[in-house]
């Protein structure tokens, strides 16, 4: 990061950010992967490069709560799950959901182990029984 104080190039800077603060939120370090998450979200909202933003949002996303609650899916597996469900192959939902499709592989693997399905035909009508609807 001090190299980046050096030089005048804040997109360069805000992927640096990015990567940093997706080695933080896998390594647990929370609160300081929200605040250089969010710090890369705000560079990239300032130069306009919106794609970047989107990226930045959806690892803040995956922050969530500290702890899931038994029975419920993850903020990832629940997007991961949703996109499943619209019809998407895994290629297209990893590149919506910025993940690899080894990730959404293991996501979706580990959602039908949770709801007690073996494949995508019964995960909607597994996630409509679990999910309690907003009110």
């Amino acid at each position: 990061m001090a190299q980046h104080d050096r030089i005048d190039i804040p997109v360069e800077r805000g992927r640096t950010l990015l990567v940093w603060g997706r080695l933080l939120r896998r390594t647990g370090t929370r609160a300081q992967a929200k605040r250089v998450l969010t710090e890369a979200l705000d560079v990239f909202k300032q130069t306009g490069t919106l794609a970047w933003a989107d990226r930045a949002a959806a690892e803040l996303s995956r922050l969530g709560s500290k702890r899931t609650v038994p029975g419920r899916l993850t903020p990832t597996k629940t997007l991961v799950a949703d996109l499943a469900i619209s019809g998407l192959s895994n290629r297209e939902i990893s590149e919506r959901a910025f993940l690899t499709v080894k990730a959404v592989e293991a996501n979706l693997t580990r959602v039908y182990r949770k709801l007690g399905i073996r494949s995508r035909g019964g995960l909607a009508r597994a996630l409509e029984t679990t999910e309690p609807a907003d009110s």
